[in-house]
């Protein structure tokens, strides 16, 4: 995730593919800059992956890793969405909530 440049498939409906350079973890996308932090956590005992996305310089949202995907759930459960990559995701979410 330190330095590549992606192009992905908003998931917005519109069928349209965004690009995004990410540069130390960090990248600019839909007006919002994001940085992303990863570190390892430990529920009930099981390790996970998990990824911090910071929006302008705050907390956003967390991804978890499970099985290789990274997933993200809005607060009421009607938006979820998954991807490998969680730059990817971060910018799936953007193009659909942000």
């Amino acid at each position: 995730m330190n330095n590549e440049t992606l192009t992905f498939n908003k998931e917005d409906w519109s069928g349209e593919k965004a690009t995004i350079k990410i540069k130390d973890n960090k990248f600019g996308y839909n007006g919002f800059q994001f940085e992303l932090k990863e570190r390892n956590e430990t529920y009930d005992g099981d390790h996970y992956k998990c990824v911090d996305v910071f929006v302008d310089g705050s907390l956003g949202f967390t991804f978890m890793e499970i099985d290789g995907e990274y997933y993200y759930e809005d607060e009421c459960g009607d938006f979820t969405r998954s991807h490998k990559n969680p730059a990817i995701l971060t910018g799936i979410i953007a193009s659909n909530l942000m």
